[in-house]
């Protein structure tokens, strides 16, 4: 819960953030929707599974935090970040759309073997809060 200032990591000031001083508003739409074949391709049972997930996101953000004020060069590339003594509302907006479709299909090729094919597209968010995607295709 803190930053150093890692240019200068045996003068350098930490800003300390206290996880108290932090907000975070996130508002979420979403929609699902989905269908299911299920018949026979060549006399052989099958089916599809097919759908898709539409979101929105919008985030706002609040951290009452010191923020830097000055660099001050003291010599040669050393360089000393000043902060100032009062917390102030360092604020953050953001907002993103997704779609997320989805396919599922099998079929018993005999009377003990099932292949299968997907794809899907999903969004996860990490331990470091960054949005990623992943997309996924599986044969079996």
């Amino acid at each position: 819960d803190y930053y150093s200032n890692p240019a200068n990591p045996n003068g350098g000031k930490t800003n300390s953030v206290s996880s108290a001083d932090n907000r975070v508003r996130e508002n979420i739409w979403a929609a699902y929707g989905q269908a299911t074949w299920k018949g026979q391709i060549a006399d052989h049972d099958a089916s599809l599974v097919v759908g898709a997930r539409y979101e929105e996101t919008r985030v706002k953000s609040v951290s009452y935090q010191t923020v830097p004020t000055a660099i001050v060069w003291t010599a040669d590339n050393d360089f000393l970040v000043q902060y100032s003594s009062d917390a102030q509302a360092v604020t953050g907006k953001g907002r993103y759309k997704n779609f997320l479709p989805s396919v599922d299909f099998q079929i018993n090729v005999q009377d003990n073997i099932i292949a299968r094919a997907s794809y899907s597209r999903t969004a996860s968010a990490s331990l470091a809060l960054s949005r990623s995607y992943h997309r996924a295709r599986v044969w079996t």
